[in-house]
């Protein structure tokens, strides 16, 4: 840097070739411009913004339901940074999906009250899903009026989907209507969530092919 007083160069705030002049405590002041500049494309960097694109798309596909699902252990914090937080690393950056073999880890319900037993799935083409669960063999303070959260992770498609049914604990089984292919692969999970939303259950999950 360097310090410059001259009438014929003024208060010229402008570059010229490699300099750049300024001003500086009331005197013009004359700095070499940066020759290169850091590549801000780092391998690290790189894999961040790819596993973030990734993340925020599911994110925003069950956007309503990780606001029921995750209320419990967002309290410093929105539901949807809490999904981001929890399943970010989830991410294969070259594929901005889901790693193969890590679809059983999504976290979409989470919280204190006591999880499912016994949850099981089967699936078809055109009927969709048929989820079952145990009623009996709770700690007796958990509620049976606990409704019952579902989200199902399709591996061929890489589709991520949220239900907020209108099952309780108590009913033991609830259809989800919907269409899938022969050979689909699917991570079916299952939680509960509180009458006024205020506490959550983890996930139980199942994998299963679509008959």
């Amino acid at each position: 840097m360097a310090i410059v007083q001259n009438t014929l160069i003024g208060r010229t705030r402008q570059s010229v070739g490699g300099t750049t002049f300024s001003k500086w405590k009331g005197s013009n002041v004359l700095r070499s411009k940066a020759s290169s500049v850091k590549n801000p494309k780092t391998d690290g960097q790189v894999s961040n913004r790819a596993q973030m694109t990734g993340i925020v798309a599911y994110a925003r596909a069950i956007l309503f339901f990780i606001q029921l699902g995750l209320n419990e252990v967002s309290k410093n914090m929105s539901q949807y940074n809490s999904f981001v937080k929890f399943n970010k690393g989830l991410i294969d950056f070259s594929t901005g999906v889901i790693t193969a073999g890590r679809e059983t880890e999504i976290v979409a319900t989470k919280g204190s009250l006591e999880p499912l037993k016994n949850f099981v799935c089967s699936a078809a083409m055109t009927t969709g899903l048929q989820i079952e669960w145990d009623t009996i063999g709770y700690n007796p303070l958990t509620s049976m009026t606990d409704t019952i959260l579902c989200y199902v992770y399709n591996k061929n498609t890489q589709e991520l989907t949220g239900y907020i049914t209108a099952a309780t604990r108590a009913n033991g089984t609830i259809n989800i209507t919907k269409t899938f292919n022969s050979g689909d692969e699917l991570v079916v999970f299952g939680g509960v969530t509180k009458v006024g939303n205020t506490k959550q259950s983890d996930s139980k999950f199942v994998e299963i092919t679509v008959a």
